[in-house]
């Protein structure tokens, strides 16, 4: 789970696969506002993404290591800005209504993980679904675009005038760009959570 800060022209990125990384611009905002509960569920996320194995973590061998791991990203956050975030941290791990602490399960304090929610376990796959449908669709848009260029392409060289071929340019330069459109969208989609 070892994170990698990289300091890009004043941005940090985190280069692990978490959730909180890819939405990492959010926290490089100058006073970036979220709640200490949204934190919690969105650091129980990513360990959920990270570690999935885990049912309960654990808040010395996981939840603070991985804080540590992303304070720069945090940095803004406004419980970060005083020594003691470590306490906020504990209070809403224990009094979120979404939290569930493992004491029983594990026969001690200080592990928690995120509660079962049906009704948001049907939304995700849900909006899965929608996520596959459109990224197929996206694809299948993609290829037509490739295979329209390619035509035009043909096209163009076996055109004699002139100005046949800069039209035809500007149309094939008009596809380039849809591609890369599409590309775009591709990636915002698979970047969404």
């Amino acid at each position: 789970m070892e994170s990698m800060n990289i300091q890009e022209a004043g941005v940090i990125r985190c280069c692990c696969q978490c959730p909180i990384c890819m939405k990492g611009t959010f926290f490089q905002t100058k006073n970036p506002k979220m709640k200490t509960t949204r934190l919690v569920l969105l650091i129980l996320k990513s360990l959920k993404v990270l570690k999935p194995e885990i049912e309960y973590y654990s808040l010395v061998k996981d939840i603070l290591p991985f804080i540590n791991n992303h304070l720069q990203l945090f940095q803004n956050l406004k419980i970060f800005k005083n020594g003691k975030w470590r306490k906020s941290i504990l209070d809403a791990l224990n009094h979120s209504a979404l939290v569930e602490s493992g004491r029983e399960v594990c026969k001690n304090r200080g592990f928690y993980k995120l509660k079962e929610d049906e009704e948001e376990n049907k939304m995700i796959i849900e909006k899965n679904k929608i996520k596959d449908e459109m990224s197929n669709s996206l694809e299948l848009l993609e290829n037509e675009l490739k295979r329209s260029l390619r035509l035009l392409e043909e096209i163009k060289m076996i055109q004699v005038n002139e100005i046949e071929k800069n039209e035809t340019s500007f149309i094939c330069e008009s596809k380039r760009t849809s591609i890369d459109i599409i590309h775009n969208l591709q990636l915002s989609l698979y970047h969404l959570n």
